[in-house]
């Protein structure tokens, strides 16, 4: 697929929204602009972008099932786990209850419920370890923390985007949209 061809789909894929307000896949749009769709795929830097695609074609001729880009998304979950206090295991618990609802054994409520206890805990877990990790460096710890959170963010979505392209098959053909 030509970047021309692949331009037409990320729009048709996201919608339309007022031109001021932001949108991080707006980002993703402007990026693959000049790629190719195998260039995408081979060199986005953001898992999050490829999960994007990837269930916004989920079940259609060539593209991964559900199911499997829920199993993708738990791989790239499980790398955050470190970082949740000890003994809160709701993330963990959300990337089990995600693996039994593929396998037929949870429902999507049980799913919604989990993912949700989970990604309020890690927020609320993530935003005190910065307070807290950079209290110490005085008056400039807020600056060096947004530094640093935003460093430490890139790399997590280059990590996740390779873990993504581990985990399900390049699409081999991009299907049509229904």
């Amino acid at each position: 697929m030509e970047s021309k061809e692949l331009s037409a789909l990320l729009d048709k894929l996201h919608g339309r929204h007022e031109p001021e307000q932001y949108c991080d896949f707006c980002e993703l749009i402007k990026w693959a602009q000049s790629n190719s769709y195998a260039e995408v795929w081979e060199q986005c830097p953001r898992g999050d972008w490829l999960i994007w695609i990837c269930g916004s074609m989920a079940g259609e001729t060539g593209w991964p099932a559900r199911s499997q880009i829920v199993l993708a998304t738990c791989a790239v979950a499980e790398t955050v786990l470190k970082h949740a206090p000890e003994g809160e295991e709701r993330p963990r618990e959300s990337i089990e209850i995600a693996c039994k609802w593929v396998a037929g054994e949870a429902t999507i409520e049980q799913l919604h419920e989990a993912v949700h206890a989970a990604i309020t805990t890690y927020a609320r877990a993530a935003a005190y370890a910065t307070i807290t990790e950079y209290a110490a460096y005085g008056t400039d710890a807020s600056a060096f923390a947004t530094d640093a959170a935003a460093v430490a963010r890139e790399k997590a979505l280059r990590e996740a985007a390779d873990i993504v392209r581990q985990t399900l098959k390049a699409p081999g053909t991009l299907g049509s949209l229904r």
